[in-house]
């Protein structure tokens, strides 16, 4: 049974090797980004200073191996509770700052919440139906925690939610690092060697490139449930790694389950992490000949969709209605995600979704039928052209993944539009030289994140120690977000959330391959020592 959970992990993490491997040559070569002053979400893109990025990963790896044996237990530490609140402070600073406010979807969900505090269900049982809820029904769970925040700190108090967004960042880079500690639980508790050592250096590493994470930092200004949703994956998914590293500890995936569907209410698309989750349980059963977590499994995956049900059964009921509302159907994301767009690309958020809700009268079996008649259109046209399908989905798949910033510049520029005055640093930010600045960190980090990631997959494939285990667990996250926005329709934000995942993985890539280039110096000294010892 081992053998077997050994053999698909390794499958899935050569999959993921080579995906990553694209993203790596891309980053270094050419990046995509966004004009600030357009109204869509149209990716441009531009050569990159491939010397530049590559020479900037060569110092990294200098400076880590040089600093790497002067870490202890006390440094990393204190090196981890400096990014958790430098983080905090580094995404307030951006919101007060940019001062955003709600804009398109933000702005209905925040007039949605309030209205339905005062007891206003019109966008529930209007004989219309083509309110919001009518085609985006999933937000319901969001809307819903906006109404419990707004009744604390004031209704329509949008502000309350950024700051809180912030700390949720704050959470999020301390279950990160949490991660990246767990990820030698196992040898820790099997007395592995010089174990405690290199977990210090891989959380020091991994807090270190959390604190230039700054398109987690600046989508806290979004009011939407991505920062809170991802934030709450993210610990759910420490807790499931520390009891995959001791399977005593069930307590742990109750804890899991209870966060997954917490944050599935707020983030639907964390369903992602959810059967990475299951997945990674049943693999852990397999490997120990365990049939207990399999019940953790099945309730890991049905508990989040029977919460959001009676979430929207409440709802309902308030509205005096008989059934909550269906929406656009999946099926519409699916054909959205398939199509080809003169002016988005490949298979982004077009809008396709509410064009075709429109037409089919807000009927959502219509919708489904008119979907599913596209669907089957595109896949005649990719199984008949097979050249023109692998280019499709590699242009869809690199579009969304070479972003370094991920979106989030140009929500800065659209949350400070309705603004009547925009401070100076928040146009130097947007417009001026602070906006090719924070564009070159990213690009820089995005670069490290995917080349580091890349020599710990390999080590992954070639050892099979512990370390290596959890490492393909970890990644098994954004490798289900890959795949995932293959099929569904996609944008570059949806993408920060997988692509933090990463950064614990790039931290041991990067202690590791300095630690590579450490021995090299230390056998070249020591034969340039012996050298001279016989010639003297």
């Amino acid at each position: 049974m081992e053998k077997l959970s050994r053999i698909l992990r390794n499958i899935y993490t050569a999959i993921f090797l080579l995906m990553v491997g694209i993203l790596a040559v891309m980053s270094a070569f050419r990046s995509a980004y966004f004009d600030a002053d357009r109204d869509i979400e149209t990716p441009m893109y531009k050569w990159d200073k491939p010397l530049l990025v590559i020479g900037f990963y060569l110092v990294v790896l200098y400076v880590t191996a040089r600093i790497g044996r002067l870490l202890n237990s006390k440094k990393a530490r204190k090196a981890c509770i400096a990014a958790i609140l430098f983080s905090l402070l580094l995404s307030l600073g951006f919101l007060f700052t940019l001062q955003s406010k709600p804009y398109m979807d933000c702005s209905a969900l925040v007039e949605l919440a309030t209205a339905f505090n005062k007891g206003d269900f019109s966008a529930l049982n209007s004989p219309a139906r083509n309110t919001y809820l009518y085609i985006y029904p999933f937000q319901i769970g969001y809307i819903a925690y906006l109404q419990i925040l707004f009744r604390i700190f004031g209704e329509g108090n949008y502000f309350a939610v950024q700051v809180i967004n912030a700390f949720f960042a704050a959470w999020m880079v301390w279950s990160l690092i949490k991660i990246a500690g767990e990820l030698f639980a196992s040898q820790e508790r099997t007395g592995a060697e010089k174990t405690e050592t290199e977990k210090d250096q891989i959380q020091f590493m991994t807090a270190i490139l959390l604190i230039f994470c700054l398109p987690l930092f600046i989508n806290i200004t979004f009011v939407y449930g991505d920062v809170p949703g991802w934030s709450l994956a993210a610990a759910a998914f420490y807790c499931l790694l520390h009891w995959a590293g001791n399977h005593n500890q069930y307590h742990f995936l109750v804890i899991a389950t209870i966060l997954f569907a917490c944050g599935y209410l707020l983030k639907t698309n964390i369903a992602v992490f959810i059967v990475a989750a299951v997945i990674i349980i049943i693999l852990e059963s397999l490997r120990n000949k365990m049939w207990k977590p399999l019940l953790f499994a099945a309730l890991c995956a049905v508990l989040p969709i029977l919460v959001s049900a009676g979430v929207r059964n409440a709802y309902a009921k308030a509205a005096g209605i008989e059934e909550f509302p269906s929406g656009t159907p999946a099926t519409c994301w699916i054909a959205m995600g398939m199509i080809e767009d003169e002016t988005f690309e490949n298979g982004w958020y077009s809008a396709y979704n509410i064009h075709t809700f429109e037409e089919s009268g807000y009927d959502t079996k219509i919708a489904d039928q008119m979907a599913k008649e596209v669907i089957r259109e595109r896949i005649s046209l990719f199984s008949h052209h097979p050249r023109y399908t692998a280019k499709f989905y590699l242009r869809k798949f690199i579009s969304a993944w070479n972003d370094p910033e991920y979106d989030s510049q140009i929500k800065m520029c659209w949350g400070t539009r309705r603004n009547e005055y925009i401070n100076p640093l928040a146009r130097w930010l947007i417009w001026g030289a602070g906006a090719e600045i924070l564009y070159w960190v990213m690009n820089l980090l995005h670069f490290v994140i995917f080349a580091s990631c890349m020599a710990e997959l390999v080590r992954t494939l070639k050892k099979k120690d512990d370390l290596s285990r959890m490492i393909s667990y970890l990644i098994l996250t954004t490798f289900g977000g890959m795949l995932f926005h293959l099929l569904w329709e996609t944008q570059a934000r949806y993408m920060i959330g997988y692509y933090c995942m990463l950064f614990p993985a790039a931290g041991a890539g990067i202690i590791h391959l300095s630690a590579k280039l450490r021995l090299i110096w230390e056998d070249k000294a020591g034969k340039r020592l012996a050298n001279a010892n016989l010639r003297s």
